[in-house]
């Protein structure tokens, strides 16, 4: 079975870059005054996100039975991320837990989005689970190295990937009225 790639509507899109942006400044903001709002905040999302995609690769692996190697990827990148949603409510709030963890989560997401995309001869997807592993790789390594706090590295990679999230859904809605005057 051959799962269709889906497009979200560029306001959509706009949409959810807005919030990531607002997220990550509550973070940083929250961070710098020293409460555990921000925190609690991300541990809650994330936990959330965990699930969703859990329950989706479980209803991917699910309808792609048939297929074995990616009934198989499905279904072991849902069971990582029930485990990564266990670990969040298991293991007690820390800044250190919450960016190893989302840290792991990206670069989960991104091998396995390489994977579809090889397995769909889809360079789009190829380069986005690239991106994500890497960028998963950075957060993990570079508050080691560096010394930063987890929580402003989180709320500073949020902002970024909110900001490129609404640019995204500028130029889709650019592009949607170049075509449309075109057509008329």
């Amino acid at each position: 079975m051959q799962i269709r790639e889906r497009k979200l509507p560029w306001w959509l899109i706009l949409v959810t870059g807005l919030l990531i942006v607002a997220a990550g400044i509550f973070v940083l903001v929250d961070n710098i005054k020293g409460y555990q709002n921000g925190l609690n905040v991300l541990v809650f999302l994330t936990g959330l996100g965990a699930l969703s995609f859990g329950v989706y690769n479980f209803i991917v692996a699910y309808k792609t039975r048939s297929d074995n190697s990616m009934f198989l990827s499905y279904l072991v990148h849902g069971i990582i991320d029930i485990i990564l949603l266990l670990l969040i409510i298991i293991i007690r709030n820390s800044h250190l837990l919450l960016g190893v963890i989302i840290a792991c989560w990206m670069m989960v997401f991104g091998v396995f989005e390489v994977i579809t995309g090889r397995r769909n001869d889809n360079q789009k997807h190829t380069r986005l689970g690239a991106i994500f592993a890497i960028v998963g790789l950075v957060v993990l390594v570079i508050p080691l190295i560096f010394s930063i706090d987890y929580l402003t590295l989180i709320g500073i990679v949020g902002i970024v990937f909110g900001l490129l999230r609404v640019a995204l859904g500028i130029m889709i809605k650019s592009n949607e009225l170049k075509t449309n005057s075109k057509v008329v």
